[in-house]
């Protein structure tokens, strides 16, 4: 087994990869950070996203789990199980097909996008052209959600249709 040492040093950096991961996947979220190298996309909302992102996640926690904790310091294994209960948390809510009820009162792209003029930074000509680069791929934004829900309601349908012939 690798030292302490060389096991902390694994997991930090597979925090690091996680994090730089989560912003590309989250351009917004990174405009949010202040990190601008993504500034001119919007995220993917697709199903085929979906699915990447799981698969990425599902990898993100394997790697998580081969690294042993055993002689880390308490701030050093709350880190592990903190980052392993979020990917567990994501890999309950991919298998509850949580994803395709991506719009409430609270949260979708239509609260995402109406904020999207105060998340942005416009103090230069770059991120005004960014801004508009942004504009320009809300059709996708709304079309991928649309299928998303569109998947929803296919799901919710094919439940239901199972739960009558169950009854009669």
């Amino acid at each position: 087994m690798a030292s302490v040492a060389d096991r902390v040093a694994q997991q930090d950096a597979l925090f690091e990869e996680f994090y730089q991961t989560d912003l590309k996947n989250n351009p917004e979220r990174a405009t949010a950070y202040g990190d601008y190298r993504y500034n001119a996309l919007l995220g993917q909302y697709s199903l085929a996203e979906i699915a990447r992102q799981h698969a990425e996640d599902d990898d993100f926690l394997k790697r998580l789990q081969a690294i042993p904790t055993d002689g880390m310091t308490d701030k050093d294994l709350l880190s592990h199980q903190v980052m392993q209960r979020q990917l567990e948390r994501e890999d309950m809510n991919y298998r509850l097909k949580n994803y395709v009820m991506p719009v409430n009162q609270q949260r979708g792209v239509h609260i995402q996008l109406a904020d999207l003029p105060l998340s942005v930074p416009m103090d230069s000509v770059q991120h005004y052209q960014d801004y508009i680069s942004r504009l320009k791929q809300i059709p996708r934004v709304l079309d991928q959600t649309i299928e998303v829900m569109r998947q929803g309601e296919k799901e919710r349908q094919e439940a239901a249709d199972r739960g009558n012939d169950e009854g009669n």
